[in-house]
């Protein structure tokens, strides 16, 4: 009964999922809430962290753009969100999962060149910066012990 229900709408099958976790009703509302509430930070979060971006686009690469041209990238961000659910509502959501999974593909490639270089550097990498690091290390180890001799023959004086 309630896999067919889960099966059914898939929006609540967490809450489906809590009910099968507790039979008291007080915990069944705090898992609930506490579900809500983190559902609600990740949209926000990642609402926020993509007009971020969008917006240090837009003013030419700041790091720090101005807030009401991040605000104005979040709102457009949330009406876009908002006509996609009243104009078609899931089957628009599923046209947008193929159509991101789609664009994804080519990104894959660009990923995979980007691989093959980081190899290509690793590969071609002849040391030299682990040599002059640890010959730094080694002086810096020198100094400290230069240091304690001196400090012991102070001590002693």
């Amino acid at each position: 009964m309630r896999s067919a229900a889960i099966h059914e709408n898939i929006a609540t099958a967490i809450f489906q999922m809590f009910q099968l976790l507790t039979a008291s009703d007080f915990f069944q509302n705090l898992l609930s809430v506490t579900a809500v509430l983190t559902i609600a930070t990740f949209f926000l979060t990642s609402s926020d962290s993509g007009s971020l971006v969008v917006s240090s686009m837009a003013s030419g690469g700041l790091q720090h753009p101005p807030k009401h041209q991040r605000i104005f990238w979040a709102v457009i961000q949330g009406c876009i969100a908002v006509a996609v659910l009243l104009i078609g509502g899931e089957q628009s959501f599923n046209t947008i999962q193929a159509a991101v999974i789609m664009l994804g593909l080519p990104f894959s490639v660009a990923l995979l060149a980007l691989l093959y270089s980081l190899y290509l550097g690793v590969a071609s990498d002849d040391g030299s910066v682990v040599v002059r690091v640890e010959e730094q290390v080694s002086e810096e180890e020198q100094v400290d012990e230069t240091e304690e001799v001196e400090a012991l023959e102070m001590e002693k004086a």
